[in-house]
C-alpha cells in the first residue's frame, strides 16, 4: 500500500515545503512530504516507476529489494560513466528522490538505511555539478547519516561519504558551515516538530517500536547537533542561526527527554551529557543563563532515577556524569549546586549507588568531583566521603573473582583513595591500615595485581607488615582456623617488596625460626615453612645466617605431615647461593633426608623431592651417602610405570645415570609400557639420550614394533643425529636405523611394496634418511647378491619342480627333499619389494647385479606363491626385473651361444652376471630369468632363425655331454637351450643330438646308475627337453623322435633297471621321476607305441611300482612322484592300452588311483602343488573312470567326507575332490534307489492298481505316513550322519569372521545333501523332505543363508552370473581353490546356489518360511535379491517344463489347448465343451516360490460352481500342500477334466474325479446311496467322525482288517 492518498489530502491546504528547497514537500512524517503520483508518472523509465512504487509500499523487504536494484542501476551508470546521459541526471528523479529519501532514513532497517544513503552519495558522485541544486535536500540528511546510533550505518555512510569528496578534509568541514542553517533546521524539525506520532503510523506499528524509532532518530540528530556546534563553535551563539539553536535547546519536550527512566535513553542520555559539556565549553550557557538552569535541573533529577535495580545498565555513564558535573561545577564557584536545593542529598545518593558497581575511570572522576566541591562542603569527608570509598572498596574485596577490570578498578581505587586521605586534615592511618589489611584479605594474589603492588608497596612500612605477620601467625596458631586466600602471601610480599625493610627481614626470620621450633600449630606451621622458602627466594644477603639456620633446624621440624613444604625449602635451598656460604650444608642435607627416609613416606613421591635438588647437590649428596644410594636406585630398579608424570619427572631429575636408564628400559618392556617410556625419553639429558640411542636395543624395540605414534616419536628422537650425517654418530645412526626398517621390513605382517609404500612410516622414514645423506641408500643393498640370497634359501626345494616352468630340468642341479621354511623365503620377498621401492626414487644406484636380484626374488615370489598356505600376488609387485627392463633385449639367444661359446671375462653386463656360476641355487633362479627370457624371444622367433643357431647349440651341448666333468650349471643351460628346439625336432642336428643323448643310456648297468660320475640321468632328462614338441609346427603322428633300434635298446636297459633291487633304493628317486616324465613325453608319439610293444607293459610296470610308493610317507620326493606319476597315466590312457597291459595292469592302477583320494599326505598343504595334483586327478577320475565302477565306492568316499576335519586335513582340495566324486557317486546310486523304492512300494502296497482296493490303500497310505514303521524306508533316507553334519557342524560366526575352510566344508554337506533329490520320485523327495523337516533343517537352513549372505552386495553376484550359472554349481569343478579370498567368494556363491536348489527341491515350504519373516526389513531384501537372481531361473524351469509336455498333453486330448506367456509367467488351458472354453490359469509371481503359484479359475463350463471351486482347491493343493510342480497341478486338471467328460463320476467328498495326492480314482461305493468316494477321502471322513457311516445317507459302510 501507497501513501499517496494521504498525502495529497494534506498538500492541497499547505505551501509550505517543509525541508525542501525545490519546491518539492520533503518531510520525516509519514503523512506528508510524499511524491506525487503526477512526478512519479514522468519518470523517463518503467523501471525506476516500478521502483518507486516498492519503495512506497510498507513492507521492508520490498523496499530493500528496490533499493538493491536501484543501485545496481547506478552501480553500471558509474562504470560505464555515463554522467550528465545518466538516466538519473533528471529534476523529477531527483525531486521523487529527494522526498522519499527523508522517508527511508528513518525506517528501522539498517539495511535500507546503509542502501538509501549509499545510493544518494553514488547520486552526488555521477552527476557531480549537475546535482547542486539538491545538495541542501540530500546533505542535511547524508550528515545525519553519519551520526547514526547503528555503528555499522554511521561508518558505512561516513565512509563513502567522504570517498564522494575524495577524503578532502577542508571540504568536509566545509559542509558543516555552508549547509549549517538546512542541518539546524532538519536538526529542528526532529526534535521539536517531530515525536512518536508523526514519525510512525501506529496503526501498523506498536508504540514501543515506535518509541524506539523516535528515540534512534533524535538522538542521532543531537549528535549531529554537536558536531553542528563543534563546526561552528565561533559562530552559532551570537551568528545568523542562534535564534534556531535557542528554540531548540530551549525546547521543554527536549529536556523532558534528559532522562533515564529506562535504560533504553541511554544513548540518547549521553548525547545530551556531551551536548551540556560543549554548550559550556563554548560559553553558550553564558548567554543563555534559563537554558543552563533547565539542563542543571533535569541532570540533577536524573541522578535520583539510578537504582540498583539499574545501575547495572547504566554503570557505564557514571564517569560521563560525574566529570559533567566536575565541569558544570566550574560555574561560578559551583553555583549550580544552588539550583537544586535537594542537589546535596541527590548527590550522596547517586554516588551511594554507583560506588558500588564501578567502571574504569569511576574513581578517578570521582576524586575530581571531591577535588572541585571540596571547598563547598557539599558533602563532609568523615561522615559522607569517607564511608562511600570505603563502601566502594568493599564492594570491590568482596567480589568473588576479579573479572575483566578488577584489577584496574582496585589500582584506581588505591590512587584516588591515597589522594584522597592526603587532602584531609585528620590523621587517618587506621583507616588507611584498615583498608589496607582488607584488600590483602580478598583472596586475589598480588601477582596478580601487579599495578596495585606497586602502589601498595610505596604506601605501608615493612614494620608494619611484619608485625602484622606475627600477629597473624599468633592468631592463627591459637585458632587453628584458615585465612582468606592468599593474605599471608601478599603480607610477605609486600614486605619483600617494601624499601628499608632488611631489619624486619632479620626480625621475621627469627619470629619463623623460634615460632617453628614450638611446635606451632599444623596451619602455622604450613604458613611458617613458606616463610622459610621465601626467605631463601629473596637472595637477600643479609640473611645468610638466619638461612643456615633454618636448614640446619629444618630435620627437627619434618614430619611425614609436611615434609613436602620442608622439601621445598631444601629444593630452593639446593639451587640458592646461600649453600655456597654455608660449610655445613651437606651434613644438614644428609640429616634431613635421613630424617625423611625414616619416615612412611610413598617412594614416588620421596623421588620426586628428592629429583628436584640441584643436580651438583644431588651427586655431592649421593656419593657421600649410600642409604640414598641405594633408596633411589632401588627404587627405579623397580620402577612401575604407573603414573607418567613420575616417570616425566625421573627423566628429568639427575639421578639416572646409563645403568639405570636401560634397567627402566627392561622394565618397561617386561611391563609393555614401551609407549610410556617413549613419551618421556626427549626428557632426558644428551648425554643420557645418546647412551640409550646409540648404545642400546632401544631403537630396535621401539621402532615399528609398538605404533606408529611411538615409531615417530623415537624417529624424532633420532633425527637430530641423523642431520650430522657427516659425524661418527650420524653415520653410526643411520646404519643402526637401517638395519632396523630392513628387519622391520622382513618381518612385519604387511608387504610393503611400490603401490602401498607411501602409507607406512618405515618407507618414510627410509625416504627422509636417505634425503638427508643419498649415501644411506647403500646401507639397503646387499653387497654379494649371492651369498645374500644363499642365506634365506640354503638349497633347492624339490617342490619347485612341480611348480616351476624348469620341470624335471630342475633335477640337473643337487635337489634336497627336506623342505625349506618359506617364511625365510617371505622375508627375503619382503625386503626385495621395499628395496625395489627405494630404487624406484633413486634410480641411480639400479646396477645389474641389483637388477638380476629383483629378478631372482621375483622368481623365488613365484615360487612362494605356489608352495605356501598364504600366497599374495603382491608379492609378484616388482619393477626393475629383467622382464620389464629395457635390458632385456639384451638378453636372446645369439648373445647367450656369443657369451658362452666367446668367453670374455673383461666384458661385464647382465648377461654376464646371469651366467655367472657362484653356487647351485643362485645358478638355478638366475637360469630361470635366462630359460624366461629367451622362450618369450622363442615365441616370437621364425624358424629359419632358430635353425641358424642350432649348430651352436648342438656343439655346446655335445660338448657339455662327452666332458669328463661337467658342471651343473652347463647341464641346465644346456637343458634350457635343448628346450627352445621344439619347432624343428626333425633338424638332423636335433636328431643327431636325441641319437647321442639315447646313446648315453644305452647299455648303463644298474650298479652304475648310482655311481656320482654316471651321467645317465643328465643325459636322459636332456633328452625329454627334445622330446617335448610344438604340436602346432610338428606332426606327431608318424614323427619317430629316436630310431626305432636305438629306442628298443634304450627301453631294454631301462627294463632292467626296473627289474633290479636297485629301483627301490632311496637314491634312485631321481631317476624314477625322470623316467616317468621320459615315458610320459615318449609315449605321446603313436609311433613309437605302434613299433615298440613293449614299452606300454614297461611303462605300466613303472607306473603301478611309483603309484604304490606313493602311498609311503616316507617315499623320497613324494610330491613329485604323485605329480608325474598321474601324469604317466593320462598318457597311458590316450595311448589306447592292448589287452595285455588292461589285464596285468589297469585294476591296479585304478585301485591305487582311487586310494590317492583318500592318503592323508603328511606333507599336504593348501598350496598350488596340492591343487594341480587334486585338479589333475580329479581329471583323470571323470574322463576315465565309468561312474558304475565308482559305485562300489560310495561308502569309502562318503566315510571320507564324512570324517572330514578342516584341521586335521592339510589340503581342501582334497576334500573337494572327494565331495565332487562322491556327488557324482550319489547321482549314479540315487537312479538305482528310485526303482529300488518303487519296487518296496509295490511290495508294500500290492493291490495299488487295483481299484476295487483304494480304500485300504488309502488307509494303509495313512498309516505309513505315521511314525509306526519308520525303519521300512531307512535304507532309502539321506545318511542319518550326513544329516548330524548339518546339525553339528553349523557355522556360529558370520563367513567374514569364520574359517574359511570349515565354512565352505558346512556348505558342501549341504550341497551332497541336495544331491540326493536329483532325478528322483515324488514320493522320496517327500520322504527326503520331512526326514529335513524332522530336525528342523529346512528353516534353519533358510534363516542362515539369508542372514549370512549380503543381500545387497548386488555386483558381486552380478559378476558370478557373468561368469557361472547359480543354478548349476560348475564353480566346484572349474576351479580348485584354496585361498581365503576363493574360497570365501566361492562360499558366497554357494550359499546363493543352495537357496536356489531349496527352493527347487522344498517347494511350497520356501513360501511358508518367507512370510513367516517378521522383520520386513529383512523380508524385503530377501524379496529384492530373489526376484533378480533365483526367480527368473526356476520360474523359466517351471515353464520350461510345461513347455516339454505340452504337445505330448494336447495330442492325448483334441479338446485340450496350453498356451505359455513368458512375458507375464503364466500358464494357460483350456477346453474346448461345446463350442465353449473351460480354462485355468497358472501365474507364477516374480519372487516366484517365495508366494506360491496362483491357480486362477479364468472361466467354468459344464460343471457346478462347488465341483470348480473344488477342483481348483485341489489343483492349488498339488502346489502349496504338496510341493508340487505346474505341471504337476496342470495333469491332475487336465484327468479331472478328461475323466469328468468321458463319464466317469466324481468324489462324492471332494468333487474330484482324480485324488489330489495319489492320483487315484473314486471307487468305493456306498451300498445304500450308490455314491463314489475316493478311499483316502473315506478313510479321512471315518477318522474324523468315530464310525463307518456314509457321509450322505449314514448307511454304514463295511471294510476288511
Amino acid at each position: 500500500m501507497s501513501f499517496g492518498n494521504l498525502s495529497n489530502s494534506f498538500q492541497a491546504y499547505d505551501n509550505d515545503f517543509g525541508l525542501g528547497h525545490n519546491g518539492a514537500r520533503i518531510s520525516l512524517n509519514f503523512f506528508d512530504g510524499i511524491p506525487e503520483q503526477s512526478l512519479l508518472g514522468s519518470l523517463v523509465s518503467n523501471d525506476l516507476r516500478l521502483i518507486f512504487k516498492s519503495l512506497l509500499k510498507r513492507d521492508d523487504t520490498t523496499k530493500e529489494k528496490a533499493l538493491n536494484d536501484l543501485n545496481g542501476l547506478i552501480d553500471t551508470d558509474l562504470s560505464k560513466q555515463v554522467g550528465k546521459e545518466s538516466q538519473f541526471n533528471d529534476d523529477i528523479f531527483l525531486l521523487c528522490w529527494s522526498q522519499v529519501f527523508a522517508k527511508l532514513i528513518t525506517n528501522e532497517s539498517k539495511s535500507i538505511r546503509i542502501a538509501s544513503n549509499s545510493f544518494t552519495i553514488k547520486l552526488i558522485s555521477l552527476l557531480n555539478k549537475s546535482i547542486s541544486k539538491f545538495l541542501k535536500d540530500f546533505i542535511p540528511f547524508l550528515l545525519l547519516g553519519t551520526c547514526d546510533t547503528d555503528a555499522m550505518v554511521s561508518k558505512t555512510c561516513k565512509l563513502e561519504f567522504e570517498t564522494c569528496f575524495n577524503n578532502d578534509q577542508s571540504k568536509l568541514d566545509a559542509l558543516w558551515k555552508v549547509f549549517q542553517e538546512q542541518i539546524i533546521s532538519l536538526i529542528k524539525e526532529i526534535l521539536i516538530n517531530e515525536s512518536v506520532d508523526t514519525i510512525s503510523d501506529q496503526r501498523y506499528i506498536d508504540s514501543q517500536e515506535a518509541g524506539f524509532k523516535y528515540n534512534r532518530l533524535s538522538t542521532s540528530s543531537i549528535n549531529l547537533l554537536i558536531l553542528t556546534i563543534n563546526s561552528n563553535a565561533d559562530t552559532y551563539v551570537k551568528g545568523d542561526f542562534k535564534d534556531t539553536y535557542k528554540d531548540i535547546l530551549s525546547s521543554e519536550a527536549f529536556w523532558k527527554s534528559f532522562n533515564l527512566l529506562t535504560t533504553f535513553n541511554m544513548k540518547k542520555y549521553q548525547a545530551i551529557l556531551n551536548l551540556i559539556y560543549i554548550l559550556y565549553s563554548t560559553n553558550f550557557f553564558k548567554y543563555n543563563k534559563d537554558i543552563f538552569k533547565v539542563a542543571v535541573r533535569n541532570m540533577f533529577k536524573s541522578l535520583t532515577q539510578i537504582n540498583k535495580k539499574n545501575i547495572a545498565n547504566l554503570n557505564t555513564l557514571v564517569p560521563m556524569i560525574l566529570d559533567t558535573l566536575v565541569k558544570l561545577s566550574q560555574y561560578k564557584d559551583g553555583r549550580i549546586w544552588s539550583y537544586d536545593k535537594d542537589s546535596d542529598k541527590k548527590l550522596q545518593g547517586f554516588l551511594s549507588v554507583t560506588s558500588k558497581n564501578v567502571t574504569p575511570h569511576y574513581y578517578d572522576s570521582l576524586f575530581q568531583l571531591y577535588d572541585a566541591t571540596k571547598s563547598l562542603d557539599i558533602l563532609d569527608v568523615e561522615k559522607e566521603w569517607l564511608p562511600i570509598w570505603e563502601k566502594s572498596l568493599d564492594e570491590l574485596n568482596d567480589k568473588p573473582f576479579l573479572g575483566r577490570f578488577g584489577a584496574k578498578l582496585l589500582n584506581e581505587f588505591w590512587i584516588n583513595f591515597c589522594k584522597l586521605l592526603e587532602q584531609t586534615t585528620d590523621d587517618n592511618g587506621d583507616c588507611l591500615q584498615e583498608c589496607i589489611i582488607k584488600t590483602l584479605k580478598n583472596g586475589n594474589s598480588m601477582d596478580s595485581l601487579p599495578d596495585l603492588k606497586k602502589t601498595l608497596q610505596n604506601i605501608v612500612s615493612a614494620n608494619e607488615l611484619e608485625t602484622l605477620f606475627e600477629e597473624i601467625i599468633s592468631e592463627l596458631d591459637n585458632e587453628s582456623t584458615p585465612l582468606p586466600k592468599h593474605y599471608i602471601y601478599n603480607v610477605l610480599t609486600l614486605l619483600f617488596l617494601c624499601r628499608s625493610n632488611e631489619s624486619s627481614l632479620k626480625k621475621l626470620s627469627a619470629f619463623t625460626t623460634n615460632k617453628l621450633s614450638e611446635d606451632p600449630s599444623a596451619l602455622a606451621q604450613k604458613e611458617l615453612f613458606h616463610v622459610c622458602k621465601r626467605l631463601i627466594d629473596s637472595k637477600s644477603e643479609v640473611l645468610e645466617n638466619e638461612i643456615s639456620t633454618i636448614v640446619y633446624e629444618l630435620p627437627t621440624w619434618v614430619e611425614k605431615s609436611n615434609y613436602k613444604s620442608a622439601m621445598d625449602i631444601i629444593v630452593e635451598y639446593s639451587n640458592s647461593k646461600f649453600l655456597e656460604t654455608n660449610d655445613n650444608w651437606l651434613s644438614s642435607l644428609q640429616d634431613f633426608f635421613t630424617v625423611c627416609l625414616s619416615l612412611d613416606i610413598e617412594s614416588s613421591e620421596m623421588i620426586s623431592l628428592i629429583s628436584s635438588i640441584n643436580k651438583e647437590c644431588y651427586e655431592q649428596l649421593i656419593s657421600s651417602d649410600e642409604t640414598i644410594k641405594g633408596y633411589v636406585t632401588n627404587y627405579i630398579n623397580n620402577f612401575s610405570f604407573d603414573n607418567i608424570d613420575q616417570l616425566r619427572t625421573l627423566f628429568q631429575s639427575p639421578l639416572l645415570n646409563e645403568e639405570l636408564l636401560l634397567n627402566i628400559f627392561t622394565n618397561a618392556e617386561k611391563s609393555q609400557k614401551i609407549p610410556e617410556f617413549v613419551q618421556c625419553a626427549p626428557l632426558l639429558s644428551e648425554k643420557l639420550k645418546k647412551h640409550v640411542l646409540f648404545d642400546s636395543s632401544f631403537l630396535s624395540k621401539t621402532m615399528f614394533s609398538i605404533s606408529d605414534e611411538t615409531t615417530n616419536k623415537v624417529y624424532d628422537m633420532v633425527s637430530p643425529y641423523i642431520s650430522a650425517s657427516t659425524s661418527g654418530d650420524g653415520t653410526l645412526i643411520i646404519k643402526k636405523l637401517c638395519s632396523i626398517i630392513i628387519n622391520h621390513v622382513k618381518h612385519c605382517k604387511v608387504i610393503v611394496t611400490t603401490a602401498n609404500a607411501d602409507i607406512f612410516e618405515c618407507s618414510r622414514i627410509a625416504n627422509d634418511i636417505i634425503k638427508i645423506n643419498p649415501k644411506a641408500i647403500h646401507n639397503f643393498i646387499p653387497v654379494q647378491i649371492d651369498e645374500f640370497f644363499l642365506d634365506y634359501v640354503p638349497h633347492i626345494d624339490s617342490r619347485v619342480a612341480i611348480t616351476s616352468a624348469m620341470s624335471i630340468n630342475s633335477f640337473l642341479l643337487p635337489m634336497n627333499d627336506e623342505h625349506q621354511d618359506v617364511s625365510k623365503w617371505l622375508e627375503v620377498i619382503k625386503f626385495g619389494l621395499f628395496l625395489d621401492y627405494l630404487v624406484l626414487e633413486n634410480e641411480d644406484v639400479l646396477s645389474d647385479e641389483l637388477m638380476v636380484l629383483f629378478s631372482i626374488i621375483a622368481e623365488l615370489a613365484d615360487d612362494y606363491n605356489s608352495i605356501s598356505d598364504n600366497p599374495d600376488p603382491a608379492l609378484c609387485d616388482f619393477i626393475h626385473t629383467l622382464p620389464k627392463s629395457e635390458k632385456s633385449k639384451d638378453i636372446c639367444l645369439g648373445n647367450t651361444l656369443e657369451s658362452i661359446t666367446n668367453k670374455n671375462e673383461e666384458c661385464k653386463n647382465i648377461l654376464s652376471t646371469i651366467l655367472a656360476d657362484i653356487n647351485d641355487v643362485t645358478t638355478f633362479f638366475k637360469f630361470r630369468v635366462l630359460y624366461r627370457a629367451l622362450e618369450n624371444e622363442n615365441d616370437n622367433i621364425s624358424k629359419l632363425a632358430l635353425i641358424s643357431f642350432i649348430p651352436s647349440i648342438e656343439k655346446y651341448v655335445t660338448e657339455t655331454v662327452r666332458a669328463k666333468d661337467t658342471s651343473t650349471a652347463r647341464y641346465l643351460l644346456s637343458s634350457i637351450l635343448l628346450s627352445l628346439l621344439s619347432k624343428v625336432p626333425q633338424h638332423e642336428l636335433c636328431t643327431k643330438l636325441r641319437t647321442l643323448l639315447a646313446a648315453d643310456c644305452i647299455g648303463i648297468r644298474e650298479s652304475e646308475l648310482l655311481q656320482k660320475k654316471n651321467k645317465t640321468k643328465q643325459s636322459l632328462i636332456l633328452l625329454t627337453n627334445m622330446l617335448k614338441l610344438d604340436i602346432t609346427s610338428s606332426n606327431t603322428n608318424d614323427f619317430v623322435p629316436i630310431s626305432p633300434q636305438r629306442l628298443n635298446m634304450v627301453i631294454k636297459t631301462i627294463e632292467k633297471w626296473l627289474d633290479s633291487d636297485i629301483i627301490y633304493e632311496p637314491s634312485f628317486i631321481g631317476m624314477r621321476l625322470v623316467l616317468l616324465n621320459f615315458f610320459s613325453l615318449i609315449m605321446k608319439y603313436p609311433s613309437v607305441v605302434d613299433m615298440n610293444g613293449s614299452i606300454l607293459d614297461i611303462a605300466g610296470k613303472l607306473l603301478v611300482d611309483s603309484l604304490t610308493m606313493c602311498q609311503l610317507d616316507d617315499t623320497p620326493y613324494l610330491l613329485s612322484l604323485r605329480t608325474s606319476s598321474l601324469q604317466l597315466c593320462s598318457t597311458i590312457e590316450q595311448s589306447r592300452p592292448t589287452e595285455t597291459f588292461e589285464e596285468e595292469f589297469r585294476s591296479d592302477i585304478k585301485s591305487v588311483i582311487q586310494e590317492l583320494c583318500f592318503i592323508e599326505f603328511q606333507l599336504e598343504s593348501n598350496n598350488q602343488v596340492s591343487i594341480s595334483f587334486y585338479r589333475q586327478l580329479h581329471k583323470y577320475i571323470s574322463s576315465y573312470a565309468k561312474s558304475k565302477d565308482l559305485l562300489s565306492y560310495y561308502d569309502r568316499f562318503l566315510k571320507a567326507f564324512l570324517s572330514f576335519n578342516s584341521k586335521k586335513f592339510k589340503s581342501v582340495s582334497q576334500k573337494r575332490l572327494i565331495t565332487l566324486v562322491l556327488g557324482r557317486i550319489i547321482k549314479e546310486r540315487q537312479q538305482n534307489q528310485v526303482i529300488e523304492f518303487e519296487l518296496k512300494q509295490q511290495q508294500l502296497h500290492p493291490h495299488s492298481h487295483d481299484d476295487e482296493d483304494m480304500f485300504f490303500d488309502a488307509r494303509e497310505d495313512a498309516d505309513d505316513n505315521s511314525d509306526d514303521n519308520p525303519q521300512n524306508d531307512d535304507d532309502f533316507k539321506i545318511p542319518i550322519e550326513l544329516i548330524n553334519k548339518l546339525n553339528d557342524d553349523f557355522p556360529t560366526e558370520y563367513i567374514e569372521y569364520c574359517e574359511n575352510t570349515m565354512f565352505i566344508t558346512y556348505l558342501w554337506n549341504w550341497h551332497l545333501t541336495l544331491q540326493f533329490f536329483e532325478n528322483i520320485s515324488y514320493k522320496m523327495r517327500q520322504l527326503y523332505i520331512e526326514q529335513l523337516k524332522e530336525h528342523d533343517l529346512i528353516n534353519k537352513m533358510f534363516d542362515f543363508v539369508s542372514d549370512q549372505i549380503n543381500l545387497n552386495d548386488i555386483n558381486f553376484f552380478k559378476e558370478q552370473l557373468a561368469l557361472y550359472d547359480i543354478g548349476h554349481y560348475s564353480k566346484m569343478e572349474n576351479e580348485f581353490m584354496t585361498y581365503n579370498d576363493d574360497l570365501s567368494n566361492e562360499s558366497k556363491y554357494l550359499m546363493a546356489h543352495l537357496m536356489y536348489e531349496l527352493f527347487n527341491n522344498v517347494g511350497s515350504l520356501t513360501s511358508a518360511w518367507f512370510l513367516n519373516i517378521r522383520d520386513r526389513s529383512l523380508q524385503n531384501k530377501i524379496d529384492k535379491f530373489v526376484s533378480q537372481f533365483i526367480s527368473p531361473l526356476l520360474i523359466s524351469s517351471e515353464i520350461y517344463a510345461v513347455s516339454k509336455k505340452v504337445d505330448d498333453m494336447e495330442k492325448k486330448d483334441d479338446a485340450l489347448s496350453i498356451k505359455i506367456n513368458q512375458v507375464t509367467n503364466e500358464v494357460k488351458a483350456s477346453y474346448l465343451i461345446d463350442e465353449q472354453n473351460l480354462v485355468i490359469s497358472f501365474k507364477l509371481p516374480s519372487n516366484y516360490p517365495l508366494n506360491n503359484v496362483e491357480v486362477i479359475g479364468v472361466s467354468r463350463v459344464g460343471i457346478t460352481e462347488q465341483k470348480w471351486k473344488q477342483w481348483i482347491m485341489s489343483t492349488q493343493h498339488v502346489i502349496t500342500g504338496m510341493n508340487g510342480s505346474v505341471l504337476d497341478s496342470l495333469e491332475l486338471f487336465t484327468k479331472n477334466v478328461h475323466l469328468q467328460f468321458s463319464g466317469f463320476e466324481e468324489c462324492a467328498i471332494c468333487y474330484s474325479i482324480l485324488h489330489a495326492v495319489d492320483r487315484k480314482l473314486p471307487t468305493k461305493i456306498c451300498p445304500t446311496c450308490n455314491n463314489r468316494f475316493h478311499g483316502a477321502c473315506l478313510y479321512k471322513w471315518f477318522r474324523s467322525s468315530g464310525n463307518n457311516t456314509c457321509p450322505l445317507c449314514r448307511g454304514e459302510i463295511p471294510f476288511r482288517k
